[in-house]
């Protein structure tokens, strides 16, 4: 142990597994070097003679750092939807400490290793927190995709349906099989927006008939595209729904929750539902979203570690850096009080529009400090000094 060393206690040292009083040794690396007892931690600060520097947390619970696997972070392209600086800055105070960049909407999207060097470009220096990045899968790009994996891209992203931007269209099967050959071996994920259209009704028949015919128009829609259309309707907005997706969490079969930020301007928000960007900005209040809800289900502080912190490290090949209060890991913590409230309000949001539908909810839990790599990044409500963080990737050489 050297002088640089640092620990961490709390008397609600939360891991996967359980909940104990205790602390975290952390070398100059920032990286754990043991998760202690605090018979343990206590013998040790003995022992340092006062060359250890303690932090104590009391009551508040000392978490590992939220991995946001989904965010959308547009940059370079769309920066006046969001932004690196920004979106990190967000993700800080949230509790997050590592995010990972979708490959949309940014211009240019993340499908070739040129564009990701230019997205490198733009990231660099400007994050509070470590990011990593996704690639793409379009049309076409399936000779790209070995070289996106050798310079560091944790997995693969691509559409079934119309991604909503010009610049990443959807793929078919054909595609598809490009890229399942491309990536054979790599052992990279790839994740689908998996909505594959059905076969459509042949036009070539139906364009032959009288168009004032009743049966034209039923041939046109025959009642096999109806019921899949239909069944494919989830309301998320009814109780029942709802309730069912905690329902799977509870059960087990969920492996991750996240927050799928995805920015935009206000005009783009201001228009009717048809027409409305899609996305929710949320990465700074996915933490206590998540906990609001969770802790009257009955769950404990053991969930955000399984749910929000070693699920989305797993799915994006980061387990053995991120996503756990385990020895060898990086020093991404969190404090955390669980039993404090708060409300959100347009002057405390930090990414770069100050649009979220959850503007005057009241939630539980509040993020004291973060530390990303054993430093100290976010205290106070506020961000600490310059940007700390590091971008997860390599051989872009």
């Amino acid at each position: 142990m050297t002088d640089e060393c640092q620990l961490f206690l709390s008397k609600r040292l939360v891991t996967e597994t359980k909940i104990f009083d205790g602390g975290v040794l952390v070398d100059e690396r920032g990286v754990i070097v043991d998760v202690l007892e605090r018979n343990e931690a206590e013998k040790l600060i003995t022992q340092s003679k006062g060359k250890l520097k303690v932090t104590d947390g009391g009551d508040w619970a000392l978490i590992a750092g939220v991995v946001d696997s989904h965010v959308h972070v547009n940059e370079p392209g769309r920066t006046a939807w969001e932004g690196f600086r920004t979106a990190t800055n967000a993700a800080a105070a949230g509790g997050i400490t590592t995010i990972v960049d979708m490959p949309l909407n940014s211009i240019p999207p993340t499908t070739t290793l040129e564009n990701l060097k230019t997205k490198v470009k733009s990231a660099t220096g400007h994050v509070y927190v470590d990011v990593g990045f996704w690639g793409g899968v379009i049309v076409g790009n399936q000779d790209s995709l070995r070289d996106l994996v050798k310079a560091g891209v944790v997995g693969f992203k691509c559409f079934l349906c119309p991604s909503g931007v010009d610049e990443f269209p959807n793929v078919g099967a054909e595609d598809l099989e490009l890229a399942f050959n491309a990536l054979e071996g790599t052992g990279s994920v790839l994740a689908f927006h998996a909505e594959l259209e059905d076969d459509c009704p042949d036009d070539k028949t139906t364009n032959k008939q009288d168009p004032e015919e009743y049966n034209t128009y039923l041939e046109s829609r025959p009642p096999k595209m109806e019921l899949n259309a239909i069944s494919l309707i989830t309301s998320f907005l009814e109780r029942t729904e709802y309730e069912m997706l905690w329902k799977c969490l509870l059960d087990d079969k969920l492996d991750l929750v996240v927050s799928d930020h995805s920015p935009c301007t206000p005009d783009l928000k201001c228009s009717n539902n048809l027409e409305a960007w899609g996305g929710i900005s949320s990465v700074q209040f996915g933490l206590s979203l998540f906990w609001t809800q969770a802790s009257t289900r009955g769950l404990d502080l053991r969930a955000i570690s399984k749910y929000l912190s070693n699920g989305p490290a797993n799915l994006c090949g980061l387990q053995n850096r991120k996503g756990a209060l385990k020895k060898g890991l990086d020093a991404d913590l969190v404090y955390f009080a669980p039993d404090e409230t708060f409300v959100i309000k347009s002057d405390i949001i930090r990414h770069k529009n100050k649009l979220t539908p959850y503007i005057g909810k009241e939630l539980k839990g509040v993020v004291k400090k973060t530390y990303v790599r054993g430093q100290l990044v976010f205290a106070e409500g506020d961000i600490v000094g310059e940007p700390k963080g590091k971008l997860l990737i390599g051989g872009l050489d």
